[in-house]
């Protein structure tokens, strides 16, 4: 038996979406739409602020083929 965890605490999630297999099949049954990413960062920060605001986000991916940026904050 697999033993499952919540999805609710930050740790929990970033650790299973972190993986590019588990993040793309997530995206495709959820909204329908393939991506190819190479990595999935976690509290990804810009170097410079983007406007007057300093954004961090728990989960960022981004897909250069088609210009798809995937972010939780």
């Amino acid at each position: 038996m697999k033993k499952v965890a919540s999805l609710r605490y930050g740790v929990i999630f970033k650790k299973a979406f972190c993986d590019p297999e588990i993040f793309t099949a997530f995206v495709k049954d959820i909204i329908g739409v393939e991506i190819e990413i190479n990595a999935a960062e976690t509290e990804k920060e810009f170097s410079k602020p983007i406007g007057r605001v300093q954004s961090r986000f728990d989960l960022f991916v981004q897909d250069v083929k088609k210009c798809i940026c995937a972010q939780n904050t």
